[in-house]
């Protein structure tokens, strides 16, 4: 990630995700997932990697990331119609989800 950043001269923006264990509630099966998730380490890691190489990052506010398109900063309700499908409701341009939110991450907030 670092190195694509540095490679592009771009930055990379990261959801600020503290408290999200708090925030966040999950049926008893699922906690142990949510909990081991290690937010912190990565961006910790993240953080030390991209100043070495003089890459910035910034944190974003998660609300709606999934939901924005990065071409038009749009935000929709329908711009997600499932979980693995992305199509910008005002733009009309199909694209993969996790292609969208990197690019909406270090672009539109």
């Amino acid at each position: 990630m670092v190195g694509k950043a540095k490679d592009t001269r771009t930055g990379i923006a990261l959801e600020d995700l503290e408290g999200i264990r708090e925030r966040v509630t999950v049926h008893k099966a699922r906690r142990a997932d949510l909990h081991s998730w290690a937010f912190h380490q990565l961006r910790t890691f993240v953080t030390y990697k991209a100043a070495i190489a003089g890459v910035p990052v910034r944190l974003v506010d998660p609300r709606n990331t999934s939901r924005t398109c990065h071409r038009c900063g749009h935000c929709d309700k329908r711009n997600r119609p499932s979980r693995d499908d992305f199509k910008a409701s005002a733009a009309g341009s199909p694209a993969p989800p996790t292609t969208t939110l990197r690019s909406t991450s270090v672009a539109g907030q």
